[in-house]
This record gives structure tokens, C-alpha cells and sequence, in this order.
């Protein structure tokens, strides 16, 4: 089963999947930010680690056990491989990075439907890594309404959108997911791959356009949340996520 929602309706669903579920069911999570079984099945610093942002009253682990688990990462542009012909990539692991049969069979269940599909060794990095782009210009084109270009071409907007993502990889080395790269190389990859979808609206500027819920809780309060027991200051996340805040409830108050 593959759940490919934004975060907000998860508990809702996860309150309906139960008949759905068989014996040997596996549920892939297709969905931005980071997911409520993050920490629930490692060994990594805060492992077993509650996520309260994505998963308050632990409705959603209840409903979707971490066995059942498997992790997914689409990047749209994963990469250019001439003008107007972009690649987009699958990426999908078990939670706790073991290479399993299960997990051979959906990667190559996705390459015979034409996705450029690949198990990842590692899926709470490539979760991670997408979450910097996320975090960053997502809030940032809810707040002013601006398409992708336009924000990456600014150069101050630009380098707050640096800095969210520079918190982020802190707070991923604090988790032991130092990049092999230098988080500078790593950012402009990002950077990179947002520029190469041309001039779009992103997804939270979307929502609140068509009145629905911004997923603000499993991209900006969860990282902030993740950042304190680590020993990771967040200004500038925590800074773009108050902005967001006050303009998603202001826009919800304005219906």
C-alpha cells in the first residue's frame, strides 16, 4: 500500500486503514517531511524518539506499526539530462536501512512501471536531505507568494533559505547523517535541483490558495523540535516558521 498524502490528513487516514492491512501488508510513506517512524526503528542518537509535531497522541504509529514500514523520497528533479527533459528518482529504504526482499520487490515493482527507482542504503538521510529544500522555500513562497525563481534569484531570500538549510544539516550531523559532501556542495545541489523545475508556486503557497491545511508540522516544528534535544540552535527556522504560522491562521480565519 502506498500512502502519497500531505501530512496533515495522515491521522485521518491512519484512523481508516486498519481492514485494509493484511498479514504481510507493507505501507510505503510517498510523502514530504519527516514521518512519525523517523526514530521509531534505529540506532541513531534519539532513537525511539516520539515525534509529537507529526504525531501527537501517537494515532498514527498505533495505526501503521513501524514493521510495516517502508520509506520513500521522490524528488522530482533528480536530474537534468538535457533542456526540458527532467529525470525523476524513487528513492525507497526500510526504516532501519536493512537490505530485505520486500524492499527488492517494490524497487523493482517501480522500475517495471517506469520510475527511476533505487533502494537506498540509508533513507533517513535521503528523507533528510529533501527536507532542506522543503523547509526552507516552502514557507518562504507562503509568505510571499513567490514562485521558486523568484526566490532563489534574490539574493538575500536566498541566503535565508541558505541559512534554514545550513541549521538543518547541523542538526543532521548531531544525528550522525554527516553528508559525504560539504553541506555547502549539498545545498547548492538542492538549489539546483528546485531551479531546474523552472518557475513554480510551491506547494504551500498551493494549499493556502486552495484553502487547505500547509504542512507546516512535519517540515518546519518537527525540525525545530528535532533541533532541541540535539543542541542545534534553529533562529532562522524558527523565525520563518512563526511568520508561517500567523499567515496560515490568518489565512484560515479569513474563510
Amino acid at each position: 500500500m502506498i500512502i502519497a498524502v500531505k501530512a496533515p490528513s495522515l491521522p485521518d487516514i491512519a484512523k481508516r486503514i486498519g481492514p485494509l492491512l493484511g498479514p504481510k501488508t507493507a505501507v510505503v510513506t510517498a510523502m514530504n517531511g519527516v514521518p512519525w517512524w523517523f526514530f521509531l526503528n534505529t540506532k541513531r542518537p534519539l532513537a525511539r524518539h516520539h515525534l509529537k509535531a507529526v504525531d501527537p497522541d501517537g494515532t498514527i504509529s498505533q495505526a501503521i506499526p513501524t514493521r510495516r514500514v517502508l520509506g520513500c523520497v521522490l524528488h522530482i528533479a533528480a536530474s537534468v539530462d538535457e533542456p526540458g527533459i527532467i529525470r525523476r528518482q524513487l528513492l525507497v529504504g526500510e526504516p532501519d536501512n536493512r537490505p530485505t526482499p520486500r524492499l527488492a520487490r517494490l524497487a523493482d515493482w517501480l522500475r517495471r512501471a517506469d520510475f527511476d527507482s533505487r533502494e537506498s542504503p540509508n533513507i533517513q538521510h535521503d528523507i533528510w536531505f529533501k527536507l532542506w529544500g522543503n523547509l526552507s522555500m516552502n514557507p518562504i513562497s507562503l509568505l510571499t507568494s513567490a514562485t521558486s525563481d523568484r526566490i532563489i534569484d534574490d539574493p538575500l531570500v536566498r541566503r535565508l533559505c541558505v541559512s534554514m538549510m545550513e541549521e538543518a544539516a547541523r542538526i543532521g550531523a548531531a544525528l550522525g547523517m554527516q553528508a559525504s559532501t560539504p553541506a555547502s556542495t549539498s545545498i547548492e545541489k538542492m538549489i539546483g535541483m528546485i531551479r531546474a523545475l523552472g518557475s513554480f508556486k510551491m506547494s504551500m503557497l498551493q494549499d493556502m490558495e486552495r484553502d487547505n491545511p500547509v504542512e507546516l508540522d512535519a517540515l518546519l516544528t518537527v525540525t525545530h523540535d528535532i533541533g532541541l534535544p540535539v543542541g542545534v540552535p534553529t533562529p532562522f527556522i524558527d523565525g520563518v516558521l512563526g511568520l508561517a504560522r500567523l499567515r496560515a491562521t490568518s489565512a484560515s480565519s479569513h474563510k
